[in-house]
């Protein structure tokens, strides 16, 4: 995907910012657990830290310690307008400072026999798969987000048929008129119904990446955003 700041409208570009500004931390807390939950336990799991415990246990943690002070969020912020630093990026920087607090505090009461903070550091190559990792759990969880939303969005339009098409042929790789005669209309009407869907997809999908990266150009993500996008028609 090539820099698409332009076509995000003003609102969307800047949700993020505007929300941390006027104190919705709930609103703001959500969307991040969402979001990055799942990626976030994923990068974890590929890295020696998984030794301290259950993945999501510990992002639980980590987002427990974090969210509930608003000048951690609203450091990001600052943070984002002066140097470009993507929300991805700094949530996995804070789980990382977060694990090495937490492997500290185990070695200090003795609950571990090793230094998992020095075994990481000792393996940059895991770390690097373990970002990997992360980059593209992240990038599911974003087209997970923008399918709900295009299903939503159809619904709500009394569009669920279209909605129903457009996975069936780009979610599932069935042709039209496979199914086409279930739904009461032929090929060419299903490919019709299919677009509508799509642009709803798109449009959500560009809402999630605005939000991710505040307006700042798509970086590494590209390449494997585009990919899954692209099996789904956007």
């Amino acid at each position: 995907m090539s820099d698409r700041r332009e076509h995000f409208p003003a609102t969307e570009r800047t949700w993020l910012h505007e929300a941390i500004a006027d104190g919705r931390r709930g609103e703001v807390s959500h969307f991040i657990m969402k979001v990055y939950a799942e990626p976030l336990a994923i990068y974890c799991a590929a890295t020696s830290f998984r030794s301290l415990g259950d993945p999501k246990d510990l992002v639980a943690g980590f987002f427990a310690s974090r969210l509930d002070d608003p000048a951690w969020i609203e450091s990001w912020a600052e943070t984002n307008e002066s140097q470009g630093i993507r929300l991805s990026r700094w949530l996995m920087n804070g789980l990382n400072f977060f694990l090495h607090e937490e492997a500290r505090r185990r070695q200090r009461d003795g609950r571990v026999s090793t230094d998992a903070a020095e075994a990481l550091s000792a393996a940059p190559d895991a770390a690097m798969r373990a970002e990997q990792a992360f980059d593209r759990s992240l990038a599911l969880a974003i087209v997970r987000e923008a399918i709900e939303r295009a299903s939503t969005a159809c619904a709500t339009a009394g569009q669920s048929a279209h909605f129903e098409i457009f996975m069936q042929h780009h979610g599932h790789g069935r042709p039209y008129d496979s199914f086409a005669a279930s739904h009461g209309v032929d090929p060419a009407q299903c490919a019709g119904m299919a677009r509508t869907a799509a642009a709803k997809f798109r449009k959500a999908l560009a809402e999630i990446t605005a939000r991710e990266y505040a307006g700042r150009h798509l970086p590494e993500l590209d390449e494997t955003l585009a990919e899954l996008a692209g099996r789904l028609g956007a």
